[in-house]
């Protein structure tokens, strides 16, 4: 079978096969419009103990899922108030600048050009 790593728009999909995965799905794809994400199939399925008690805290989970926890509270909230604003213009927006703020000029663009 054919490689075909998991991206955030699969992300349901990994959820239906790991129901431990639906009550952190919000997190992880609000996390993931910020963080890049791609996961490989093996390490979701076989790496992570889906059957502990907080799956969260599975040292593969941590590593694989992006998560909230991720960005401090003040990017956090203002994520989560674009998101639940419901218009997709001002989530982008918010999503730039919280990326911005993150990692602003990658690669030295600004002292190397």
């Amino acid at each position: 079978e054919r490689y075909k790593a998991i991206s955030l728009q699969a992300i349901d999909k990994v959820a239906e096969d790991h129901p431990q995965l639906k009550p952190h799905l919000r997190d992880v794809k609000l996390a993931g419009l910020v963080f890049p994400f791609k996961a490989s199939p093996y390490y979701v399925d076989e790496m992570i103990d889906w059957e502990s008690d907080d799956v969260t805290q599975d040292p593969f989970y941590k590593l694989i899922f992006p998560t909230l926890d991720m960005l401090s509270d003040e990017h956090r909230e203002k994520l989560e108030a674009a998101h639940d604003a419901g218009d997709p213009a001002n989530l982008i927006k918010v999503v730039g600048e919280i990326r911005e703020d993150l990692n602003p000029h990658p690669a030295g663009q600004k002292t190397l050009n």
